[in-house]
């Protein structure tokens, strides 16, 4: 017999007045398999466990979580076509808007516009470090120089445009200790010239510097700091307060300015060039430096995904989403002593830090706000990982499998077992997914594979946007366009069918809980007393609870595609 599994991602709930969107949902296609199928409930992945929808789906193919899962990053690499090389650590990202500082949506309004693009002015981003280890910005060696020489530049190709800036910095008998430039996205001149002696004023207090002096080729930023101009410009203003504020933290008459013709400012002039025209940052100690090469894709939805390439990585580090609205981004920090934990750490921070700056002067967010849509300009990284291989689907089961679904997440998963990917057209992860075109295509790929996977992502959305009715209205157009499209179609008597979910998403809560989820089995079982498919009438069913990692080996023995154990 053939075997399909269709996981409706998120559909199960706690109760809202009294009831979920499940239960009230009108299901006939549903209960009729309830009433001639064995029905439970399932910890997808332990009693307890609040499960990620990477962790739960390996489960319910078989793969201990605990073993196989090394972070939802490579999975979200995979789904996007990308692939890993030994040691490379990916992440998977939200666009999402921020304002004064705090995310006021992880998901930039569920809002694709523009994604795309600003996905491509991130690819390609390098990020420099000191090939000895330490710290990114500064390292021990050049810290606690008492009085520094310092050279600021900025630049602007196009005034307003791509911008970037250039520091140089020395000691007091003019030794070179650091070069450092960026690229800070769209701005004029003037603003560039304002970003590099705050960078500047930044990297000397970290250096542990007590006395600066800073030399600028722009007049009007050097007299502004100084008070001798009036500041025209309402934009220009805060930068201007920063410089002040940070030239307060090294005591009065500490830092000086110094216009200089630009021919006496020639390597801060090309480190700025460099920068707008390469959209790159760096940061040299006077030494021998690595680069970090950044690929990140853009996702299904208002998802993305990072991977960082280089030595000495590690995944063991802290998110930087927040996973809370109403809060500042999280600075990751490393989850063991090693240095390459540490350096990971900086890194996710100086990349969260650069593309918000690339991405908040960016015209696409211009674009959409004039929209009335939220900006997308910041990337909330989690899921470090590091690719494991594991036993393909084939080895473990015996035979091929495939997989319909439209949410790279979940092709990325199936990738890494190796099941074939059934692309439909029109299938998204939103609630206006084309289902019946993956209801179709499951039914047709039965003709040519003994397990066929069918993925169903818009309930889960529906569940993270606190919508009862959204919910509830998704649940309806399953069971008419999938399931009564498979019941339709499908050669019933030769099919084991299982209908569940990867974990419950209360509509209340707007995230993941260890509730335990209906399943129901259609097929070759016996039948119980069940004839409603939801929660509460799935747990009286004759299946009782089971673990997730079992679920396969239930449906294949019920297909005769299960050995013997023992004689």
């Amino acid at each position: 017999m053939k075997s399909l599994l269709i996981i409706c991602d998120g559909m199960a709930d706690r109760l809202t007045g009294g009831t979920t969107p499940l239960e009230s949902a009108k299901t006939p296609n549903m209960d009729k398999l309830a009433k001639q199928g064995i029905c439970g409930i399932m910890d997808t992945v332990k009693t307890g466990i609040r499960p990620g929808s990477d962790t739960a789906h390996l489960s319910l193919f078989g793969y201990d979580p605990y073993i196989d899962y090394t972070g939802r990053g490579p999975f979200e690499a995979a789904g996007a076509g990308l692939k890993l090389e030994k040691g490379d650590v990916a992440l998977r990202c939200n666009f999402a808007s921020v304002v004064d500082g705090k995310v006021v949506d992880r998901r930039a309004g569920r809002e694709e516009y523009g994604l795309k693009e600003l996905a491509e002015e991130i690819d390609g981003m390098e990020i420099e470090i000191g090939n000895n280890g330490k710290e990114i910005k500064i390292d021990d060696k050049i810290k606690n120089h008492d009085e520094l020489i310092i050279y600021t530049d900025g630049a602007s190709s196009g005034n307003p445009g791509p911008s970037g800036i250039g520091i140089v910095i020395k000691d007091k008998t003019g030794n070179l200790i650091k070069e450092h430039s960026e690229y800070i996205g769209k701005a004029t001149n003037n603003v560039a010239e304002y970003k590099a002696v705050i960078c500047a004023l930044e990297l000397a207090k970290e250096m542990g510097a007590k006395k600066l002096k800073i030399n600028c080729d722009n007049n009007l930023v050097v007299n502004q700091v100084q008070g001798n101009w009036k500041i025209k410009e309402p934009h220009l203003k805060p930068l201007c307060q920063k410089v002040r504020n940070l030239q307060q933290g090294f005591g009065l008459g500490n830092v000086s300015y110094k216009h200089i013709p630009r021919d006496k400012n020639q390597e801060a002039d090309r480190l700025a060039k460099e920068s707008s025209k390469n959209k790159k940052s760096s940061s040299k100690n006077n030494e021998s430096n690595e680069k970090i090469k950044i690929i990140f894709r853009k996702c299904s939805g208002h998802r993305g995904v990072v991977v960082f390439r280089g030595e000495g990585l590690s995944a063991n580090i802290t998110d930087a989403d927040p996973e809370k609205e109403q809060e500042l981004i999280h600075e990751s920090m490393p989850l063991d002593g090693t240095m390459e934990a540490k350096r990971t750490a900086q890194i996710l921070n100086k990349f969260t830090e650069k593309s918000f700056e690339i991405l908040n002067n960016h015209k696409i967010n211009k674009q959409r706000i004039e929209m009335g849509k939220l900006p997308a300009n910041a990337l909330l990284a989690r899921g470090a990982g590091i690719k494991k291989e594991v036993a393909s689907f084939e080895k473990k089961y015996g035979f091929r499998g495939a997989a319909v679904a439209a949410v790279d997440l979940i092709i990325g998963i199936c990738r890494s077992i190796d099941l074939d990917i059934i692309v439909v057209p029109g299938a998204t992860g939103h609630d206006d997914s084309n289902i019946k075109g993956k209801a179709d295509a499951a039914v047709s790929a039965l003709k040519d594979y003994d397990f066929v996977f069918l993925h169903i992502k818009g309930t889960d959305e529906a569940s993270h946007d606190g919508s009862f009715e959204k919910k509830k209205k998704m649940i309806e157009r399953i069971d008419k366009e999938v399931i009564g499209t498979i019941i339709e179609k499908s050669d019933m008597k030769n099919l084991n069918l299982i209908l569940t979910a990867d974990h419950t998403t209360p509509v209340s809560l707007k995230k993941h809980t260890a509730d335990p989820v209906p399943v129901l089995i259609h097929g070759d079982v016996r039948c119980d007393l069940v004839e409603k498919y939801s929660e509460r009438s799935c747990a009286r069913g004759d299946l009782g609870r089971i673990c997730g990692l079992d679920l396969l080996n239930i449906l294949f023995d019920l297909s005769d595609k299960q050995e013997l154990f023992g004689a």
